[in-house]
C-alpha cells in the first residue's frame, strides 16, 4: 500500500519514521519497559511529524481563542496556533496526504509519548479521496502553566488503518473450555509465568539473569512451537521523492523565419512577356533566396500565358 505526502508549502513539518525512543521509557531503571515487545513496536508503529521550529505555549483556561498565547523562538515563524479555541493548539502541517482506495489514516499523538499539561486529539481521516490537508491539534488539560515544543520534538503519529476495520468485526464472549488446545496453552504460559515470578522474588540467580519471560519476544508458545510471522522489531520506510523535481523551464529557442527573397539580376533583366500569346513562349521568372546557408535556393516559375479573346 503507497501512503503518498503531498508539499504545499516551502517549509511544511518534516515526516520521519517514528522512533522506537521515549525519554521517559529511557528514565525507567534499566529501561526494561522496552522488553515489553508491545510497547516497543506501538512506538514505531508508524510516521511521527515534527514540530519545525521551538515554541512555548500558555492558555488561562478561558473559552475564547485569545486565551492562549504562542511564542515561537526569536528569528522564528510559529507552526501552531490556537484555531479552535478553548485552549485547543492546532498545528499547521503544510503537508496533505493520500491513501489507496480502501484506507484511512490514523492521526494522533506519538504513541506512548508523555506531555505535562497538554494533550493529543487523535482522528481518522479518510485520506482515499480527501483533496485537501487535515491538522494535528493538542488540548490543555492544565490552565496557567508554559508548555514547551522543542524544534525536531514529534507532535504527530499518522498510521493507514483500513477503512471499514472495526464497523466489519463481529465482537463476541466466548467460553475457553471450548478449546482444549488454547487451554493448555494458557495454562501453560501461567504455570511458567507463576513459576518464573516465585524464582525472582527468591532472588534466584538464573532468574536474575534471564530477567524475564522471553515467549512473546521470541514468538513462541509454552510448549516451544515457534510462532509463523512473528514480529519483534518494526522499522517503516522513510518518505522517498518519487520523482525530482523538474527543472525551471529552459527558455524556448526563437523560431526559424523564411529566408528573405531578392529577385537575381536575370529576374531584374526578363521580359515580361506581354506579347505572348503562346505557352511554350511562356516567360520563366528566376527569383535567389538571401540567406547565410552557403548555397543559394533557386525558385523558378512559370507566368501563364496571355488569354487571347
Amino acid at each position: 500500500m503507497r501512503l503518498t505526502c503531498f508539499k504545499l508549502t516551502e517549509k511544511p513539518l518534516q515526516v520521519v519514521p517514528a522512533d522506537i525512543k521515549r525519554g521517559w521509557m529511557d528514565a525507567v531503571p534499566d529501561r526494561h519497559i522496552y522488553r515489553c515487545l508491545p510497547v516497543a513496536i506501538a512506538n514505531s508503529h508508524g510516521w511521527e511529524i515534527l514540530c519545525r521550529d521551538g515554541l512555548t505555549v500558555s492558555w488561562d483556561g478561558t473559552i475564547p481563542a485569545d486565551g492562549m498565547t504562542v511564542t515561537p523562538d526569536k528569528g522564528t515563524t510559529p507552526c501552531a496556533k490556537t484555531h479552535f479555541s478553548s485552549g485547543i493548539l492546532t498545528f499547521e502541517l503544510g503537508l496533505m496526504f493520500r491513501t489507496e482506495p480502501g484506507w484511512n489514516l490514523m492521526v494522533t499523538g506519538p504513541l506512548n509519548g508523555i506531555k505535562d499539561g497538554i494533550a493529543p486529539l487523535s482522528g481518522v481521516v479518510e485520506t482515499d479521496w480527501l483533496p485537501y490537508p487535515f491538522t494535528m491539534n493538542w488540548r490543555f488539560t492544565r490552565r496557567n502553566i508554559e508548555v514547551r515544543f522543542e524544534k525536531d520534538e514529534p507532535i504527530g503519529h499518522i498510521m493507514p488503518v483500513p477503512k471499514g476495520a472495526v464497523s466489519d468485526v463481529d465482537p463476541v464472549y466466548e467460553r475457553m473450555d471450548k478449546y482444549p488446545d488454547l487451554v493448555e496453552q494458557y495454562v501453560g504460559w501461567r504455570d511458567h509465568r507463576q513459576e518464573f515470578m516465585k524464582r525472582v522474588h527468591q532472588r534466584e540467580k538464573g532468574a536474575i539473569d534471564e530477567k524475564w519471560q522471553k515467549l512473546y519476544q521470541k514468538g513462541t508458545l509454552p510448549d516451544g512451537t515457534e510462532i509463523d510471522g512473528h514480529v519483534n522489531k518494526l522499522r517503516p520506510a522513510p518518505f522517498r521523492e518519487l520523482e525530482p523535481m523538474p527543472d525551471a523551464p529552459e527558455t524556448p529557442a526563437p523560431e526559424e523565419t523564411a529566408p528573405e527573397l531578392a529577385p537575381t539580376q536575370e529576374a531584374r533583366n526578363l521580359n515580361t512577356g506581354a506579347d505572348s500569346e503562346t505557352e511554350g513562349d511562356a516567360p520563366t521568372l528566376t527569383m535567389q533566396a538571401v540567406s547565410d546557408s552557403p548555397g543559394g535556393v533557386t525558385l523558378t516559375a512559370h507566368r501563364p500565358p496571355k488569354k487571347t479573346g
